[in-house]
């Protein structure tokens, strides 16, 4: 696919004596599908297309796309993007990456079955999830989402330098977010399932543990102020690695914004910690065999026993900090521009069970939930202060559900301060595939009454 557009773009670029120039080329196709009592309450199809042209003149870039794919439109587009770089100021660094071999294809990110699901099935799937939160207890009053979604991508790259490869990936996804009421209180929950394999789907799995999550959190209570050992589970542990992710990003750091600015090879975390990112994780669902320059994938270790070992690189980052790429460019799609971003970004996992992590003297505080990412985090001090929600325990056993509360703290101090690690590793989609198992944590403070 695109090959016309790529040999038009390419022979402009060519007969016009330009040398630096990348096609970016993508096509997405989607289905949504959202259930509400007992009917479907939106269908929707959506299908893109377009090419992203860059063009550099030294170390100036320009950027231009199009979604209508006529060889005038391609022209126009190569003329504009050549046309930006001229008017655009010198960063230090640019360049397109040279054509070097990929380590892995990772065929298994497209599954054809897929796309011969009937639409019934995938009709009924919506329907089912509602029925299953409805059917597992008598609290859950009304269920405001229930849905089935999947979609296609295929990406190609090609540029000037000898690059020129392609994938093809496809997900479906099942979600359930049900409403427990118990007089005058309401308690939230929600799962989402991601998969290539419909026939993994279960409605009846999905709908039933979003329901129980909500039941769970009915007659919380509130939490006196203090200092805390506190655990995260692992989805509330992925939605605070998923923010701070962007630590990592080279571009961040030479911009000034990440706190990890020069502390490569230094301890930032407990000896225990391992932090990885591996776009070559054959069941990971931002898994891909090269990035948005067309680098080869690999996976990279950025925590390595405690220790920061490297930062997210593009090749302009890389070229700047005089280091090969780490292959996470990330460009958005064709209308974006050349930026860095994780993968399948995971802590490694412990060998505790679920039980002994909550197994401490005294208090802990399991959060299950944060809210207020992006207004209660700074990326640049690395200090948090959220909303959240979870269990009391004490000695290790359930006292309560707790809530209107917030934890407070610094994400290099929870990293230096991290006593355990779970078994149970989870990944959740988060812009990024983002995975952790539970983590307790010695101390932090906690707002409540």
């Amino acid at each position: 696919m695109f090959d016309r557009e790529i040999q038009t773009i390419l022979g402009l670029a060519k007969q016009q004596g330009l040398t630096d120039v990348e096609v970016y080329a993508k096509r997405d196709t989607g289905l949504s599908l959202k259930a509400q009592k007992g009917e479907l309450e939106s269908f929707q199809r959506s299908d893109s297309v377009g090419i992203g042209v860059r063009v550099l003149y030294g170390q100036r870039e320009g950027y231009a796309y199009t979604e209508n794919l006529s060889e005038s439109s391609l022209a126009r587009a190569l003329r504009e993007a050549a046309a930006n770089a001229e008017l655009v100021e010198a960063e230090p660094g640019v360049k397109l990456p040279d054509e070097e071999p990929l380590g892995t294809n990772l065929p298994a990110l497209y599954n054809p079955l897929l796309d011969e699901v009937p639409l019934e099935a995938k009709v009924a799937m919506a329907l089912d999830l509602e029925k299953a939160a409805l059917a597992t207890d008598k609290r859950i009053r009304t269920v405001p989402y229930s849905s089935y979604s999947d979609g296609a991508s295929m990406v190609r790259i090609a540029n000037t330098h000898g690059v020129d490869r392609q994938y093809r990936s496809n997900a479906a996804f099942a979600f359930s977010y049900p409403i427990a009421t118990e007089g005058d209180e309401n308690k939230v929950y929600f799962v989402v399932k991601p998969t290539r394999n419909f026939a993994e789907l279960s409605a009846s799995e999905v709908g039933t543990a979003a329901a129980r999550g909500a039941v769970h959190r009915l007659g919380s209570q509130e939490i006196k102020s203090g200092r805390y050992r506190v655990v995260f589970a692992p989805r509330a542990m992925a939605e605070l690695l998923s923010t701070f992710s962007v630590v990592f990003s080279a571009k961040a750091a030479q911009e000034g914004k990440s706190l990890l600015n020069g502390k490569q090879g230094q301890a930032i975390a407990a000896p225990h910690v391992v932090l990885i990112d591996d776009p070559l994780l054959p069941a990971g669902f931002a898994s891909r065999p090269f990035d948005d320059e067309g680098v080869p994938s690999r996976t990279l270790t950025l925590i390595d026993d405690g220790v920061f070992r490297s930062f997210l690189h593009n090749t302009q980052t890389a070229e700047r900090a005089k280091t090969k790429s780490t292959g996470h460019a990330s460009r958005g799609g064709y209308k974006g521009t050349i930026d860095v971003a994780p993968s399948n970004f995971y802590l490694r996992p412990g060998d505790l069970s679920a039980e002994a992590i909550v197994k401490a003297d005294g208090p802990v505080v399991l959060i299950d939930d944060l809210q207020g990412m992006h207004a209660g985090t700074n990326a640049i001090s690395g200090d948090f202060s959220l909303a959240a929600q979870g269990y009391l325990y004490e000695n290790g056993e359930k006292k309560h559900p707790v809530h209107n509360f917030t934890v407070a703290g610094n994400f290099l101090t929870l990293l230096r301060e991290v006593e355990a690690l779970g078994a149970d590793l989870q990944f959740f989609p988060q812009g990024a595939y983002v995975g952790t198992p539970s983590v307790r944590v010695k101390e932090l403070a906690i707002a409540g009454a």
